[in-house]
């Protein structure tokens, strides 16, 4: 019994060391990581401003959503920007750019009288350099 407590205790102490040296690189990674994202992010002001904008237009807007739906079938909904979910922007940001034309005529398809921020975005991304960058 001696001998079975003792390996338990030695196995518990390389657990404990290979877990806290494996979890500290790790964590500098991921911090490194998310202030990449949050630089690519400040140097680009316009796509931010877009992909916040398109993200206020169809959030909690079940008619926009379905005006959405029934023009990007196959397409499924934004993934939402969430500055303190890591990532998330970089994500909205590919997806709005692989989706640009599209989501385009969807906004200019929304009536601009129903909300301020659908009177907003089409002047935001007829500028060429949002397409762009």
């Amino acid at each position: 019994m001696k001998y079975w407590n003792q390996n338990l205790i030695s196995m518990q102490k390389i657990k404990k060391s290979k877990m806290s040296a494996l979890s500290k690189p790790n964590t500098c990674l991921a911090h490194g990581l998310n202030r990449v994202a949050e630089k690519v992010r400040d140097m680009f002001p316009k796509v931010n401003k877009v992909v916040n904008n398109i993200k206020k237009i169809f959030l909690n807007a079940s008619s926009r959503v379905e005006v959405y739906r029934e023009i990007m079938q196959d397409i499924p909904l934004l993934p939402e920007p969430v500055l303190t979910k890591w990532g998330t922007w970089l994500e909205a940001g590919v997806f709005n750019a692989s989706h640009f034309e599209v989501l385009k005529s969807v906004i200019t398809r929304l009536d601009p009288d129903s909300s301020a921020i659908i009177k907003i975005c089409p002047d935001i991304i007829k500028i060429k350099s949002v397409k762009n960058d």
